[in-house]
């Protein structure tokens, strides 16, 4: 195991030892062999640790963990592969999907919402993307400039927005700032009860904190960007 996902373990296993224990089993060599076989590209050693580390809880656990970080939850490469076949797909069906780079060929996801949204590995630093600010004057967002996407950049999806987060330069230091966060422990879980399971989440301030260690981690990070058009 990778040192960056064995100190991620450690983190959640100290500082939230009932979430931890709330997470599933991680994806099998098979699973994720079939996933580097599908997605036409190799697979980063830290991103195939991660996917065996853990996943998401089992269907009819007692006790389910909810979403890591942002409303998002681990995947299996069983469900990655699902989403890139399908988010291909769609992408094939509509040449502005291909021109916008609305989903890149080589997104690769990590965390999934379960609503279309993800968050993603833009493998190839396909994203494009834009700095607007928002103008009093003619209250419209206006052009600052380009952004220029590298490959590995860390980034959210959504599927109905045409705004992007990029959370990180890259997916170790992603893990080392939300490692961080965990370490620290600076937010409680919550549990709420739901037809006879429990489920254990963190609470809403989490967001802040993974937000400010992102930016401590990698000067600069995140930035709030939005989506560039044929017509840009």
């Amino acid at each position: 195991m990778n040192p960056l996902i064995a100190n991620l373990d450690t983190a959640l296993a100290s500082g939230y030892p009932e979430y931890h224990a709330a997470l599933g089993p991680g994806s099998p060599d098979e699973d994720i062999d079939e996933l580097e076989r599908v997605f036409g590209l190799p697979l980063p050693p830290l991103y195939r640790d991660f996917l065996a580390w853990r996943g998401p809880s089992p269907d009819g656990a007692p006790v389910e963990a909810g979403s890591l970080i942002y409303n998002q939850d681990l995947m299996t490469a069983r469900e990655v592969i699902d989403t890139v076949t399908m988010m291909r797909e769609l992408r094939a069906a509509d040449p502005s999907w291909i021109t916008s780079a609305w989903w890149g060929e080589h997104y690769l996801p990590i965390l999934d919402n379960h609503a279309g949204d993800n968050i993603c590995i833009d493998m190839s630093g396909e994203a494009l993307l834009k700095e607007t600010r928002w103008d009093e004057h003619t209250r419209t967002r206006l052009d600052v400039e380009k952004w220029t996407s590298l490959p590995g950049q860390i980034m959210d999806f959504t599927h109905d927005a045409e705004f992007r987060e990029i959370y990180a330069p890259d997916f170790a230091s992603w893990i080392e700032a939300i490692t961080s966060t965990f370490t620290a422990k600076p937010f409680d879980t919550y549990e709420e009860t739901c037809s006879g399971t429990r489920y254990i989440g963190f609470d809403e301030d989490a967001e802040d904190h993974i937000e400010a260690a992102l930016g401590t981690c990698s000067p600069g990070f995140p930035r709030r960007l939005e989506q560039q058009f044929g017509t840009d």
